[in-house]
C-alpha cells in the first residue's frame, strides 16, 4: 500500500513536470488565473458530492465539516446546511440499507452483548434520545447507530429526529467554533 501511494505521488509529479516542459503556457499567470476561478466554482460542488456520499463508505462526517469550515471561512452557515444534507442523507441510506449491507452478521458475532443493548435501548421509549446523545458525540460514528436502527426496524421518523439533533448541535459547534480558531 505504502508503495502504491509513493509511485502515485511520484506519477504526479512526473507529470506535473512534463507538461511544465511540454506546455508551458498552461503555467503562465493568466493559465492559473481561469483554473483558480473555475476551481473556485466547482469546489462547491465537489463539497457538496464529497459530503454526501461520504455516507456510503461509512466514513465519520466531522474531518468532512472541519474541511469544508477551512475551505470556506465565510459561509459557515452554508457548510452547515451542506453537512446536515450529508448526514441525513447517510443516516437515511445506511438505515434503509441495513438489511443488505451484511455486516450484521460480523458485528453481532464480534459484539454480541453491546448489540443486544444497543437493540434494546433502540427498541424503548427513549430510542429517540439515544440516537441523539450518540449523535453528539465526534469519535463514534453515526452511521453505526442508524445501521442498528434499521437492523432493529426503529421508525425511520425518530431515527432521523434524533440524528438530527444530534448532529445539529455538533456540527455547529465544529462550524462555528472551528471557524472562530481559523
Amino acid at each position: 500500500m505504502k508503495k502504491t501511494i509513493y509511485l502515485i505521488w511520484g506519477s504526479m509529479i512526473a507529470i506535473l513536470i512534463g507538461t511544465y516542459f511540454i506546455y508551458p503556457s498552461m503555467y503562465s499567470t493568466a493559465s492559473i488565473k481561469y483554473w483558480i476561478e473555475w476551481c473556485s466554482l466547482n469546489i462547491w460542488l465537489a463539497y457538496i458530492l464529497i459530503t454526501i456520499l461520504r455516507g456510503v463508505f461509512l466514513l465519520p462526517s466531522t474531518p468532512f465539516v472541519l474541511g469544508g469550515v477551512f475551505l470556506f471561512p465565510h459561509s459557515p452557515a452554508f457548510v452547515l446546511f451542506v453537512s446536515m444534507i450529508g448526514v441525513l442523507l447517510s443516516a437515511y441510506l445506511v438505515y434503509y440499507h441495513s438489511g443488505k449491507l451484511n455486516f450484521s452478521h460480523k458485528i453481532v458475532h464480534k459484539y454480541p452483548e453491546k448489540v443486544h443493548q444497543l437493540s434494546e435501548r433502540l427498541q424503548s421509549k427513549r430510542s429517540t434520545m439515544v440516537i441523539t446523545f450518540w449523535s453528539m458525540f465526534p469519535l463514534i460514528p453515526t452511521d453505526l447507530i442508524c445501521y442498528v436502527a434499521g437492523l432493529v426496524k426503529m421508525p425511520l421518523p425518530y431515527m432521523l429526529a434524533g440524528v438530527l439533533i444530534g448532529e445539529l448541535c455538533l456540527n455547529f459547534c465544529l462550524v462555528y467554533l472551528g471557524g472562530a480558531l481559523i
